[in-house]
């Protein structure tokens, strides 16, 4: 879940059902990575989540949910004393400096070619004035956990749109080789 872009996730938390079920504006800490394989860990950064809506439920209590995260924190004690989760928090934003127009336009015509590679037709791509370009930019395509768990504790604008910029330079060839790979050999060998 990004900061302020509205994301799927699917979720298994008693908890969680219980709190959606019983309150309409629901706003919960959310840190669980990979929550619909049972495997759940706790991260060290996390962010504040508005559930927007309830996308499915499942007959074993699973939901997927469209969430939006809206602050950053960090994680600096865990309370266990209750049945579910708490934690002590420090909220944080942005301290570095923002992303030049020129990164800018290379992520988003990055995310234009990943975007074409998957078959997307007319993509809907974020502004590049976007305060939060990183995180619109993230939250549309499905990249992995971890990577996108580290830039939600990337303190900067500029470089978050960096470290995404360098993600995908090295995706689109492994991406495209791949593709190749697939046509090829769907043939006969020979590429006319």
């Amino acid at each position: 879940m990004s900061d302020s872009v509205p994301s799927p996730s699917c979720f298994f938390a008693p908890e969680l059902k219980a709190i959606t079920v019983n309150g309409p504006a629901f706003r919960a800490s959310l840190t669980a990575d990979n929550c619909c394989s049972g495997a759940v860990k706790m991260t060290e950064i996390g962010c504040t989540a508005k559930i927007l809506d309830v996308i499915k439920r499942y007959e074993d209590g699973r939901l997927d949910i469209l969430a939006q995260g809206l602050r950053r924190f960090e994680i600096l004690r865990v309370n266990e004393e209750r049945a579910f989760l708490r934690a002590e928090v420090s909220y944080f934003d942005d301290e570095g400096s923002d992303a030049d127009g020129e990164a800018r336009k290379q992520l988003l015509n990055l995310h234009k070619q990943l975007l074409a590679l998957s078959g997307e037709k007319n993509p809907e791509t974020p502004s590049e004035g976007s305060p939060a370009l990183a995180f619109e930019v993230a939250a549309k395509v499905p990249l992995d956990l971890e990577f996108k768990q580290s830039l939600l504790g990337i303190r900067s604008e500029g470089e978050r749109v960096s470290t995404l910029v360098a993600y995908y330079e090295a995706l689109i060839p492994k991406i495209t080789r791949a593709l190749h790979i697939r046509t090829k050999a769907g043939g006969n060998g020979h590429t006319y």
